[in-house]
């Protein structure tokens, strides 16, 4: 094989990298019929149940949510206030993978109709059954999007930059660096709106919350949907959370869609060997 050839493949390699697709090792995009509760749902890979929960509560909405340049497919799921109603829907996860490794999570969600006091979060609560994290808005007068912890002995949320605006979705990713001695606690990174990966190895880009008090084993987390209709709340509010994905890296749960461009660094490289390739083929041509 010439000079010209490997270096040609080496260029399409590099220009076609950031197009990768991302192989998520837990995923539910709720592709359930539509009106459908989603309690006894069953679908997705790498969970140990199905979802299990109040069936007049949460439901199977039409259409998922958007972040561009994330893909979207499937459907939603939806909390929807009736009167003062206050429930949760969990599931759990296979597996987080061995002592000392990674493991990484995503989701979007978003309110609609009047917040009030009405709240809505996603949940983890670790192996040892000690608390949970609550991401999300988890008291009635939370302008902010924040993560409340069960083990930090905190009344009030760590709260992120973002806020809760009616209709309009947010981002998140979990990093949880798991300890290499499991009777010690993990630590948990929280990003609102990071910016999704084009390429891979391409990190969040945003600063995260912190915590290092949970402890989550291998297998045995269960995450949750959460939902809290205020008292002297208008009725109309609705809660909606979209795809969970989960996987070794923050490529493998926040995968840019393929009309996503390559990093400026990219195309220099692919520049400069477009431009190897013209002076190769001069050569030739002057023999």
């Amino acid at each position: 094989m010439s000079f010209a050839n490997i270096l040609s493949i080496s260029v399409l390699a590099v220009a076609t990298a950031g197009f990768a697709s991302a192989e998520p090792l837990l995923f539910d995009d709720f592709n359930y019929p539509i009106g459908q509760s989603l309690d006894g749902q069953n679908g997705g890979i790498g969970w140990a149940s199905e979802w299990q929960g109040v069936p007049n509560l949460y439901y199977v909405a039409a259409g998922s949510l958007s972040y561009p340049p994330l893909p979207q497919m499937g459907n939603r799921a939806q909390f929807i206030q009736k009167d003062e109603s206050s429930s949760n829907i969990i599931r759990q996860i296979a597996s987080f993978g061995g002592d000392g490794s990674t493991y990484w999570l995503s989701f979007l969600m978003s309110v609609d109709g009047p917040i009030g006091q009405n709240d809505a979060y996603v949940s983890l609560m670790d192996s040892l059954g000690r608390g949970d994290l609550e991401i999300g808005r988890e008291l009635p007068d939370q302008t902010n999007w924040g993560v409340f912890s069960g083990r930090d002995n905190s009344t009030t949320p760590f709260l992120s930059s973002h806020p809760i605006v009616p209709g309009q979705d947010i981002f998140v990713a979990v990093e949880i660096d798991l300890n290499a001695n499991p009777a010690l606690n993990d630590t948990v990174n929280i990003y609102f709106d990071p910016n999704p990966a084009v390429l891979a190895g391409a990190a969040p880009g945003v600063p995260a919350i912190t915590f290092a008090s949970y402890n989550f084993l291998s297998a045995g987390t269960t995450l949750g949907f959460n939902g809290i209709g205020g008292s002297n709340t208008p009725s109309g509010f609705v809660a909606n959370f979209d795809p969970i994905r989960g996987g070794t890296t923050y490529y493998d749960v926040a995968p840019a869609t393929s009309s996503t461009a390559p990093e400026p660094a990219t195309w220099s490289f692919i520049a400069g060997g477009l431009a190897i390739l013209a002076v190769a083929a001069r050569r030739r041509a002057a023999r």
